[in-house]
């Protein structure tokens, strides 16, 4: 099984293992040689304590059969999520579209209109 997790202090997303998440300590295991973690995550390679710091995380979502659905759903998150939150959910975003002014021409008085109005200023003058 697969999960994404939040790393807390670097605000990055990633899909590893569910072997990597410890629950109760809130902390995932990330591999000291960075360069090997794609290899050892998709190995679903068993943390150790020498080969592995054991960072601040969240999980996010639930956990995924493939580690391509966990690939997507950490996409997904990277977008949908408030990552500085401190909240154990994934929190969406709401996005709001922008409320423009309307900036459309009234159509000019009609001519009726208008030399009703001027006459009207005319004679309410005397």
């Amino acid at each position: 099984m697969w999960i994404v997790v939040n790393f807390l202090d670097e605000d990055a997303v990633e899909t590893v293992p569910e072997t990597w998440y410890h629950r109760k300590s809130k902390t995932c295991a990330w591999p000291n040689a960075k360069n090997r973690a794609k290899k050892l995550i998709e190995k679903r390679a068993y943390p150790n304590k020498l080969e592995y710091n054991w960072l601040p995380a969240r999980m996010l979502g639930r956990k995924y059969g493939s580690l391509e659905e966990a690939r997507a759903k950490a996409n997904k998150a990277i977008i949908l999520s408030d990552l500085s939150a401190n909240d154990e959910y994934m929190s969406k975003k709401v996005t709001t579209k922008k409320q423009f002014e309307s900036r459309r021409i009234e159509s000019p008085p009609s001519l009726k209109s208008s030399k009703i109005y001027y006459l009207h200023l005319i004679f309410s003058a005397f």
